[in-house]
């Protein structure tokens, strides 16, 4: 019974040991994901102004696959409508920031909602 008590306190230290550097190694990939977080602020932002520039287009000023003969014709037409829609500029530019955002940033992708 004697040498089963340090045994114990032993492996009571080596398990307190443990758990305190789980916790900094915790902390740390805590505070790298937080950091990950804080410089995608600026990728989210332009995702969601490419949705606000897509928002701006009106309903039914796009044409519909269901009135075309060919559904194959409506990617064509959709983007010649597009263009002539006032929004085209700012969905083109929010795209744009979008799409360098992204290319500087990849790790970024994992956190966009």
């Amino acid at each position: 019974m004697k040498k089963l008590i340090p045994l114990t306190i032993f492996f009571i230290f080596v398990q307190c040991s443990s758990d305190s550097s789980n916790s900094t190694t915790e902390e740390s990939s805590n505070t790298n994901s937080v950091q990950i977080l804080n410089t995608c602020d600026d990728v989210q932002d332009a995702l969601n102004n490419v949705y606000v520039a897509y928002s701006a287009v009106e309903a039914g000023s796009l044409p519909s696959p269901a009135n075309l003969d060919s559904f194959l014709d409506w990617p064509v037409l959709f983007n010649e409508k597009l263009k002539e829609n006032f929004a085209y500029n700012d969905i083109i530019s929010s795209v744009s920031q979008f799409d360098e955002l992204i290319e500087n940033k990849p790790d970024c992708l994992d956190d966009l909602e």
